[in-house]
């Protein structure tokens, strides 16, 4: 699997399509034109808009409607770029079960599996 900032690079928008202004990041996946003002989304932006438009669903749907590639959705996922709505889980912890919003571990097996490698490695791990 590709680096999800490697899948990201093409989409983010650099120039305005309007006036070829500059465009500067704002915040999840949205530019702004620094000369008309005007907002663009990278595929980031456009999966996190369709989300809060329409609530969780499959990825094949999210895919269709965006026109972002399902290996970008699922990525952004497991790195946590995207969170379920804590009463939509279905997703587990690979080690322990938990529900979760985002990633592969839920949070007291992060800070499990940090304090073992800082046993094992020491403290600047």
């Amino acid at each position: 699997m590709e680096s999800i900032e490697k899948l990201l690079e093409p989409s983010r928008p650099k120039l305005c399509d309007s006036c070829l202004g500059r465009m500067i990041y704002i915040s999840d996946g949205a530019y702004r034109c620094e000369v008309c003002g005007r907002v663009a989304l990278d595929d980031l932006g456009k999966v996190k808009r369709y989300l809060d438009k329409n609530g969780v669903a499959p990825i094949s749907e999210i895919a269709e409607a965006t026109k972002v590639s399902q290996e970008l959705i699922e990525l952004s996922y497991i790195d946590g770029k995207l969170e379920i709505p804590a009463e939509k889980i279905a997703s587990k912890c690979v080690r322990c079960g938990k529900g979760l919003r985002s990633g592969r571990f839920c949070q007291d097996c992060r800070i499990e599996l940090a304090n073992k490698l800082k046993a094992l490695y020491g403290k600047d791990v």
